[in-house]
């Protein structure tokens, strides 16, 4: 060992100079507790590979992973005990220990440049440190970038409906029409709120009534307007594949001459009947009928035209084309008819890691299915509507829940379609418990409301939030 090798690690000897080992200790789960499991590293100070084996008494060494520098890649060779030691609450000793190995292969490296039969180049040392893996550790790395602003933005406004709200312990399996869950349900289990998630909060359904004649505003109150009960929350990973579509309705329409002069015929007499007394009814009517006359007298043509035209309508044929040789001009144009609501559908694949988290993932799934169930009144005559869903993406980078500044937000949903795979592998395949080894969920998520240019209530377009 050169002077100033990093303690625990001894050469392989003199068949294999290049290669170093060490052993520590970590944590490994076992059932609902966890024991403590050898593991030995081997490393090459040439080229930085190491292999991670564990190493017990009477079974020899299992290859756990590997990992590649020319590619900076991981590859997985025995994914169970993976799990149980590097997953989960144990996922910082894989931190822990690439980062130590990686340090200690470096330092071997640097101590081992001398021209020896069992040294390595400067070369090779060099592009070690340049490599993906050990250029952080090497100090190689360039300094990121810095963004240029005038300013830091604010932070995002929390616009969900529940900024301080706490589950209360109803059981689940409660029989009650809108039980609150026990607890918040996540997934993975055991990750913090250190990373970008997609929140979903259930709600109780509550409909939009039917607006008041003496009320002024006659609209349909948004169901983000309505008082809403929060009945619990789901946590989910973020997904590929996250985008929204904003869409209208438009259709063309037509509007001829002789629509447009009966049309305004009609609409005078309508108004007619805000007259005070029937004389002046009746006068409103002669005059309008008087103003049609006159038009058509000024346009001889016109009056041939219109008796084709209301000829056409009863016969169904083009008498106009076939007696004057010309076609009504349409007025062509494109009229907005409505907006259109969106749909977001998310697939999930849930694979347990171990009893615990096995019992979490049938939960999420039970819960989500259960809720976008009707419910039936204890009468039995009518269904009441689902309860219904708010979906937030979130940033929580900085360790805070706030609405994700660079995602679409989404208004109150109903879970319209939902479908469980239980053998996504192709065949049956579960742990000691029962429990299926994977899932994949596919959801299918429908707004309530169609969202309006006044959902957009910044007033200006450099705002932190990316708005509906």
């Amino acid at each position: 060992m050169a002077q100033g090798d990093p303690a625990g690690w001894e050469s392989l000897g003199v068949n294999d100079p290049t290669r170093y080992q060490a052993t520590f200790t970590y944590a490994r789960a076992q059932g609902s507790g966890q024991v403590n499991q050898r593991v030995k590293v081997i490393t090459n100070r040439s080229n930085g590979n190491y292999d991670v084996y564990t190493t017990a008494f009477g079974t020899g060494d299992q290859l756990i992973y590997s990992y590649n520098t020319s590619n900076n890649n991981t590859t997985v060779s025995n994914q169970g005990i993976y799990d149980q030691i590097f997953t989960g609450p144990r996922s910082n000793q894989l931190n822990n220990l690439n980062s130590g190995v990686r340090k200690a292969t470096l330092k071997l490296a640097e101590n081992n440049v001398s021209g020896g039969p069992e040294s390595i180049s400067s070369k090779d040392l060099q592009q070690l440190k340049k490599s993906q893996g050990y250029k952080s550790l090497a100090n190689t790395a360039p300094a990121p970038a810095q963004r240029q602003t005038s300013a830091p933005p604010p932070a995002p406004t929390n616009t969900d409906p529940d900024p301080n709200f706490n589950l209360s312990t109803i059981q689940v399996g409660s029989s009650k029409p809108n039980e609150k869950f026990e607890k918040i349900l996540k997934y993975p289990l055991y990750e913090s709120r250190g990373y970008d998630y997609l929140k979903i909060n259930i709600l109780e359904y509550v409909p939009s009534g039917i607006p008041q004649l003496s009320n002024a505003n006659l609209g349909i109150p948004d169901v983000k307007e309505r008082k809403i009960s929060i009945l619990g929350t789901i946590f989910l990973p973020m997904q590929p594949g996250i985008s929204d579509s904003a869409s209208s309705s438009w259709n063309e329409d037509r509007l001829s001459p002789v629509q447009a002069a009966v049309g305004s015929f009609a609409a005078n007499t309508i108004n007619s009947l805000g007259g005070t007394n029937f004389d002046q009814f009746i006068n409103n009517i002669k005059g309008s009928a008087s103003g049609l006359k006159q038009i058509i007298d000024q346009n001889p043509t016109l009056g041939q035209f219109i008796d084709n035209y209301f000829a056409q309508q009863i016969v169904g044929s083009n008498l106009i084309a076939r007696s004057t040789g010309a076609v009504v001009n349409p007025n062509l144009e494109l009229l907005f008819n409505g907006p259109k609501m969106r749909t977001f559908n998310y697939n999930y694949r849930f694979t347990p890691r171990d009893d615990k988290e096995a019992e979490e993932v049938r939960s999420i799934i039970k819960v989500l299915k259960k809720n976008s169930l009707p419910k039936k009144d204890p009468k039995g005559l009518f269904l009441k509507t689902p309860n219904v869903f708010k979906l937030k993406y979130v940033f929580g980078k900085n360790g805070k829940e706030e609405e994700h500044p660079y995602l679409n937000k989404i208004k109150v949903c109903a879970l319209t379609d939902m479908n469980v795979n239980y053998t996504p592998d192709g065949s049956y395949s579960t742990y000691n418990d029962g429990s299926m080894t994977s899932y994949t969920v596919s959801l299918s998520f429908s707004e309530l409301n169609p969202i309006y240019y006044d959902d957009f209530d910044d007033k200006s377009i450099d705002t932190p939030t990316m708005g509906y």
